[in-house]
């Protein structure tokens, strides 16, 4: 598995551990490792054939915790990226014209 760039930045007064993820973009690496965690304890629930979105994935109960839509696009994209680098079985799927990402097991 390819693991993420992954630097120190100081965008607040405090340290934070950002990765770089699809796009060249970067998120939390505590982000990044709390939605990794999250779909390895719920890959059991994951049925072949079906479509998901993240949300769907890794449950109304984290989803819910994340503060704001910025937060909800990193955590996708993070997922992106684990999906990208082979870390869980899914594969993308276009659902109509729907922005939002579709995944299905391989």
């Amino acid at each position: 598995m390819t693991m993420p760039h992954i630097k120190k930045s100081a965008q607040t007064t405090e340290n934070r551990i950002l990765i770089r993820v699809l796009g060249g973009h970067q998120a939390p690496l505590t982000l990044y490792q709390q939605i990794e965690r999250q779909v390895s304890s719920r890959m059991q629930t994951i049925i072949d054939g079906q479509l998901y979105t993240l949300k769907i994935i890794i449950g109304e109960a984290l989803w819910g915790t994340l503060p704001n839509n910025q937060m909800k696009r990193m955590a996708g994209r993070c997922f992106a990226h684990m999906v990208s680098v082979g870390r869980f079985p899914f594969r993308f799927v276009q659902y109509k014209r729907y922005c939002t990402k579709r995944y299905q097991l391989k």
